[in-house]
């Protein structure tokens, strides 16, 4: 299973959100189900903790 460090995924509303309510947003992150269950927290700004990269287009008309 993943490790603390492995990618995920954030919704463009989850980022806008975190910046705009840094006191309301948290990520739980868990990890490392089979051996041991383990857990911490990232708090804005997401910046300060992790690197944010663009991973999806959005098609418009």
């Amino acid at each position: 299973m993943g490790q603390s460090t492995t990618p995920f995924f954030l919704s463009e509303n989850e980022r806008a959100f975190a910046e705009e309510r840094p006191d309301a947003f948290r990520i739980a992150r868990l990890y490392d189900f089979a051996r041991q269950p383990r857990a911490f927290e990232l708090t804005p700004p997401l910046e300060s903790c992790v690197m944010l990269r663009a991973a999806t287009w959005r098609a418009e008309f």
